[in-house]
């Protein structure tokens, strides 16, 4: 869902927006993650497993099973006011015109300072003498920017150059927003991206991009897009404030560096820095004016895309174009094939999906695998059932159902546990055991939230245990082994996950991305970076927003957070408590009960994944007629288990039924495969009735055929 990008190594970006609060260099933040043992394991009562980085239309029906809600016919007493009022701003009454003198000024020279911007670069980085050359190069790979990120980044920056000129000479929001006349901010930059479509046709599928699931705002969730908020950025005046790289006598104004104090543990005084820039912007809609906002280049939807991509292109590379499959290494047990242009700790071992991360574990590549298999799994089964189908209508279909099976799992499986039971009924996750669903909205915007961009991934990061699995970064060569996928899934499903805490492992901490003869980086100091970089508040404005309490002193934190030694350094750290982190708080939370996340991080989530459920018109519970699924095939799709397609895409003989808990006799037996617990959906009711098209015979037409094949036969009559 998020793929927001740090251009480590060619720095292509400028114009910078300090974050309001308390900028405490990263690395200073040791005491709080300090190299303590791994806590416990998990008690019984509660054991998630590791496996959880899978992560990320009917024309007849039954008006019973289509329940009220925004897409049909309104609930009785439903509030008439949507949660995400949309207005257009062309109904807006300009106030507090700007001159347009001055703006062109300000647009004139925001013009200079972009072009001087993208004609820089700098590879201080990449050469093989660094010690970081290689952590630094697979990083800049995973977070790969292409051609339509930078071109749509340079109308950003032009719009945040223009902001920070007008700003400084005392204009407000207010102003910026709606002292301008429309379409003069693009008019005036000259390379602010068009939309591709103003009227979206009908269809049948999604795109990948996600372009045109809203039909009223086809940009809304699509990737190279913006990501949305919860609360309002938090920077500062807007002033340009270079810092100093990594490397002597070189700065830039987008360089972001993380300083390694002399005395740090992990680096020995071998490095006075970690290499840093800000993430590639995106721009509004019209380029409109005000803080820069972050683009996310993948797809925002829960939509298979990390299968399949967010692109065309990278679609067309996965596919073998013949029956619907995806392009497979066969010799090696249909793994999904290798491509020898990503940067590997084994040369030509990494393997292509649709997300740039694949090959970051052994698991998360071993799950890559899995779904790759069961995507051509029901690609052949679709065959079975309708053997006229072209390779294009197997291959969306056997997409269709695939993005329904993991929307399905995630939901279902996945978010209970991460939520907790009440949470997933409060911000409305619980899926229907029948029938159909009528909450789609098209007033709310599917985009990935930026609060949930910058701490979701490493929460759950901070939950790995400590395991040799877990330190192989790009290196899946246990994938190549004998039954290598088995071998990886077993140990995910008996590896009990670390205990919630403000704690992750050195491997993520100081050995990120590290070979065995260079440095790592440090994914956590990269992470809370990322926060201050994109203006995500502090974690007691982000807790007040969701409506549990305003914190107003550190002593008040003793009730919301762990008992744990690293918790009493916060305040030492911290001059004030809403300087403090949101994802520093959000680790430090108490987990609810019966969940693995604080209030906090459930809140982020639940906001997150209600938009992407409530804001998806593709969302397969769904009543839409032509690209919806009908009752019958319902009813097979919510059998879907991650359980059941691990069994059926591998040779593993048993497994416990929920896979995210650890295997117990009481409550989470290993069955067998074959047993009926597992009940495979069956694809009978894909069986296309229409059939192949034929041509009507006549009776004229019968004798005619007679009079050629039979000649004889005609004469003797």
């Amino acid at each position: 869902m998020v793929d927001s990008d740090y251009c480590m190594v060619r720095i292509t970006v400028m114009m910078y927006n300090e974050p309001a609060r308390l900028r405490q260099n990263p690395r200073f933040l040791l005491p709080l993650l300090n190299k303590l043992k791994p806590q416990a394991a998990m008690t019984a009562e509660h054991r998630p497993m590791a496996l959880w980085p899978i992560l990320v239309f009917l024309p007849i029906c039954i008006g019973s099973n289509i329940p009220c809600g925004k897409s049909f016919f309104p609930c009785p007493n439903e509030d008439s006011k949507s949660d995400t009022p949309f207005v257009r701003e062309s109904n807006l009454v300009l106030s507090h015109r700007i001159p347009d003198g001055l703006f062109w000024v300000a647009a004139n020279e925001a013009k200079k300072e972009v072009h001087a911007l993208f004609n820089y670069t700098d590879s201080g980085f990449t050469h093989s003498g660094h010690p970081l050359a290689s952590s630094v190069e697979q990083w800049t790979q995973m977070h790969h920017i292409d051609r339509k990120a930078v071109e749509r980044s340079k109308a950003a920056y032009s719009s945040i150059a223009i902001t920070k000129r007008l700003t400084l000479l005392g204009l407000r929001e207010r102003e910026l927003r709606f002292g301008i006349m429309p379409n003069q901010v693009s008019s005036s930059i000259g390379n602010c991206p068009i939309p591709s479509l103003e009227v979206c046709p009908p269809t049948y599928y999604r795109s990948y991009s996600g372009l045109c699931n809203n039909v009223a705002q086809p940009e809304w969730g699509t990737s190279h897009t913006a990501l949305s908020r919860i609360l309002k950025p938090v920077y500062a005046d807007g002033r340009v404030r270079p810092f100093p790289c990594c490397r002597q006598g070189f700065s830039h104004p987008e360089c972001d560096p993380i300083d390694i104090p002399t005395a740090d543990p992990a680096f020995r005084g071998r490095l006075t820095c970690l290499p840093h820039t800000r993430t590639l912007v995106a721009p509004k809609h019209g380029c409109a004016l005000g803080p820069r906002e972050q683009a996310n280049l993948a797809s925002s939807y829960l939509d298979g895309s990390v299968i399949y991509g967010s692109s065309p292109e990278r679609a067309k590379q996965m596919r073998s174009f013949s029956q619907g499959l995806l392009r497979t290494y066969s010799s090696a047990g249909e793994l999904p094939q290798v491509d020898s242009t990503i940067k590997c700790q084994i040369e030509g071992r990494c393997m292509l999906s649709g997300s740039d991360d694949a090959n970051i574990l052994p698991g998360v590549t071993a799950l890559h695998a899995i779904f790759i298999k069961q995507h051509n799994r029901v690609a052949r089964l679709l065959k079975e059932q309708n053997r006229h189908w072209p390779d294009s209508r197997l291959f969306e279909e056997a997409r269709r159902i695939v993005s329904a099976q993991l929307q399905h799992i995630t939901y279902n499986e996945f978010l209970p546990i991460m939520l907790g039971r009440e949470n997933i009924k409060k911000y409305g996750l619980s899926l229907h055991e029948s029938g159909f669903d009528s909450d789609y909205d098209m007033t709310i915007d599917g985009a990935v939230l930026n609060e949930f961009a910058v701490t979701f991934p490493y929460v759950l990061w901070s939950l790995l245990p400590k395991d040799p699995l877990f330190s192989q970064f790009n290196n899946p060569t246990k994938l190549y082994e004998v039954r290598g996928v088995e071998s990886i899934l077993r140990h995910l499903l008996s590896t009990t996950i670390a205990k919630p805490a403000l704690r992750v492992n050195d491997e993520v901490k100081d050995e990120f991305l590290k070979d065995q003869y260079l440095l790592g980086l440090d994914l956590i100091a990269i992470a809370l970076k990322r926060g201050r970089d994109h203006g995500v508040p502090g974690y007691t404005a982000v807790r007040a927003q969701c409506g549990l309490g305003k914190v107003r002193s550190f002593h008040e934190l003793k009730e919301y957070f762990i008992n744990d030694p690293k918790v009493e350094y916060i305040n030492t750290i911290y001059e004030n408590v809403d300087d403090i982190d949101l994802l520093v708080g959000v680790l430090a939370e108490q987990p609810i009960k019966g969940a693995l996340f604080g209030p906090t991080m459930a809140c982020i989530t639940g906001k997150q994944f209600q938009r992407t459920r409530r804001g998806d018109r593709f969302w397969y519970e769904n009543y839409f007629a032509q690209s919806g699924f009908n009752e019958k095939q319902l009813m097979e799709l919510r059998k879907t288990t991650l359980a059941e397609i691990i069994c059926a895409n591998t040779e593993m003989q048993k497994i416990q039924s929920n896979v995210f808990m650890r295997e117990n006799i009481f409550e989470n037996m290993a069955i067998e495969c074959r047993s009926s617990v597992f009940a495979t959906p069956s694809l009978v009711e894909w069986k296309d009735l229409e059939g192949r098209p034929t041509l009507p015979v006549s009776a004229e037409t019968l004798e005619k055929v007679n009079i050629i094949c039979y000649p004889d036969r005609v004469t003797a009559e």
